[in-house]
């Protein structure tokens, strides 16, 4: 995310942004976010109790 990317798109979407497309991905398929609608938006929210567990994770929990 560096890099900035040049899309000459009227009218781009999310895929259209590589990065930003796989850190969505990651979010979602981890269970860190939920997708949450009101009325017609949908935003994208952080679950508090899975970031506590992320963030208590560590290279010895896996070794």
């Amino acid at each position: 995310m560096s890099y900035p990317i040049d899309i000459n798109l009227k009218r781009p979407v999310q895929k259209s942004y590589p990065y930003i497309h796989g850190l969505y991905f990651l979010l979602r398929t981890s269970g860190l976010s939920q997708v949450i609608t009101e009325g017609k938006k949908s935003k994208l929210v952080l679950d508090q109790k899975f970031l506590q567990i992320w963030q208590g994770l560590n290279d010895t929990v896996f070794g």
